[in-house]
């Protein structure tokens, strides 16, 4: 394979995961209706993404916990946030261990 044809595909390939997570974004502030609840959504998505960048082998920080009410009340009511998580590789915990330790 010739390196610039590989270094052009992980660029458009980066575009286009850029261009997704803008969308889920802007889904996410339509969903949202802006303000507060808007910016607490993100603040949980920036909260769980930072846990999972420091922590990426503990699999309780790339879980969903879809069953928690604060989550649910900040970023899980909204259809498009819980989409962003996925699309960045988060997965959603069911009972268990997983479902009792995430963020």
């Amino acid at each position: 394979r010739h390196p610039a044809r590989m270094s052009s595909k992980r660029s458009h390939d980066e575009a286009f995961e850029a261009d997704r997570m803008l969308t889920h974004i802007r889904r996410l502030r339509h969903e949202a209706g802006g303000g507060e609840p808007f910016a607490k959504a993100l603040s949980t998505l920036e909260m769980m993404i930072a846990n999972l960048l420091e922590h990426p082998e503990e699999p309780r920080y790339r879980t969903i916990r879809l069953g928690n009410t604060s989550f649910h009340e900040r970023l899980g009511r909204f259809a498009s946030g819980v989409a962003l998580l996925r699309a960045v590789g988060f997965e959603d915990a069911y009972g268990g261990a997983t479902e009792a330790a995430g963020p």
